[in-house]
């Protein structure tokens, strides 16, 4: 599986939506169900994956679909 599908597939569990409604443009605000307890499940989900430390920092900076997937490329998952 190609890993922005993986990332679609994860980031739509954790928000509670479809796969299909997460684009590269999207992120907080403008997918459905990422308001701020759908960005909570995010956070928590990077920090399961990727050992991420959450914190104010961690928080303002994967707000999007884009910075979630140039962490996974950084992190090599």
């Amino acid at each position: 599986m190609e890993i922005r599908e993986s990332i679609k597939i994860w980031l739509a569990d954790a928000l509670g939506c479809s796969s299909e409604e997460i684009h590269e443009s999207g992120g907080i605000g403008n997918t459905p169900g990422w308001d701020s307890f759908g960005h909570l499940n995010v956070m928590m989900e990077l920090e399961k994956r990727f050992g991420i430390s959450i914190d104010d920092d961690t928080v303002r900076r994967y707000q999007t679909v884009k910075a979630i997937e140039e962490l996974v490329e950084e992190k090599g998952s």
